[in-house]
């Protein structure tokens, strides 16, 4: 049962939604019909907890609409007009992913999917992904191990190379948040029970075991071009790991901050500044002390440095590189946590 009682919305002089009052009862099919501006979008998203009532108040299943938004968004949703769906997702994972952000049990979930799938006929494509995008991950240069120069030789270009490849995660977050920021899929996130700290965490858990391929791919290619294989591999996989982080939540900071456009050409001057500033495959002395001094300041150089510490065998700690570059992911988590929140609450006024 849903029920309104005197429920208002104003944005500083325009008011939005003027004194509602009505009751639906359970089981009951109700339109809300108007013109453009009339207030029914204000409305569901007062009723689905997105925005807060100027006056007034409502109940949802017997629950306060204020007192507890949280109780409701655990069973409710909307299904907007737009498309609602993660892209990367085929069918039967989209269903999964829903059910398991309302704490749906694995069992029960993998039963009512198969139901959805049975009763909407949808057998033929439950594999499918409902969107393909095509993304260019990574682009990988092939270097003579018997290069003259220092900068060129395995243990120092095989972190270049590898740092250079994560850039691209960054880039494809980018697209990927504002892309679903473009459609209803986040408005229907935003709706679930999640927390902005919980939507990134959420995009972040896929993107991490993925960023760690790479940068197995670019270590084994490292052994090809004469890497010696050692435990130093494992540990610099392993050490990495700060960075990749680093990438993921300035990608989802860019996403949610920029347009898909936007972030297409960001993503471009990112990875081409991020590539130079880092000395993936120069030496950073040659650009002058000026440079110098800002690349030090930036985390790029310092995951490159450090890696080709763990590789080598140079006497050197690697601790302050770690810190700084863990500092950065610190830092963009706690921005992309921010301006996810603005977003949610910008969306929905």
């Amino acid at each position: 049962m849903i029920e309104t009682k005197h429920l208002t919305k104003k944005f500083g002089d325009f008011v939005a939604v003027d004194d509602l009052n009505l009751s639906i009862e359970k089981g009951e099919l109700f339109s809300l019909l108007g013109l453009n501006g009339a207030g029914k979008t204000t409305t569901i998203k007062m009723l689905s907890c997105l925005i807060v009532p100027s006056s007034g108040n409502a109940t949802i299943l017997d629950k306060d609409l204020l007192k507890d938004s949280h109780y409701i968004k655990h069973r409710i949703n909307v299904s907007p007009q737009e498309t609602a769906i993660a892209r990367n997702l085929n069918v039967q994972e989209n269903l999964e992913m829903i059910a398991g952000i309302y704490g749906i049990s694995k069992k029960v979930i993998s039963d009512k999917v198969d139901e959805m799938i049975t009763v909407f006929n949808l057998s033929e494509v439950r594999r499918k992904k409902a969107r393909l995008p095509v993304f260019l991950l990574f682009f990988f240069s092939i270097i003579s191990k018997n290069a003259p120069i220092e900068v060129f030789r395995p243990v120092s270009i095989v972190p270049g190379i590898t740092i250079f490849g994560f850039t691209f995660i960054t880039m494809f977050t980018g697209l990927l948040i504002a892309k679903d920021k473009s459609t209803s899929f986040l408005t229907r996130l935003f709706i679930s029970p999640l927390e902005p700290k919980d939507f990134i965490i959420g995009y972040s858990i896929p993107l991490l075991p993925f960023a760690l391929i790479i940068g197995i791919a670019c270590l084994i290619a490292g052994v090809f071009m004469g890497l010696p294989v050692s435990l130093k591999i494992v540990y610099t996989l392993i050490s990495y790991i700060p960075y990749i982080l680093f990438s993921i939540f300035i990608g989802i900071f860019l996403g949610v901050a920029f347009s898909e456009s936007q972030n297409m050409a960001i993503g471009n001057i990112y990875i081409i500044s991020s590539t130079l500033l880092g000395g993936a495959w120069m030496d950073l002395s040659a650009l002058g002390d000026t440079i110098k001094s800002i690349t030090d300041f930036l985390p790029f150089s310092h995951a490159i440095e450090f890696s080709r510490i763990i590789l080598s065998d140079r006497q050197e700690s690697i601790w302050i590189h770690l810190i700084i570059v863990s500092g950065y992911a610190i830092l963009f988590f706690f921005l992309s946590v921010y301006f996810f929140t603005r977003k949610m609450r910008s969306d929905n006024k």
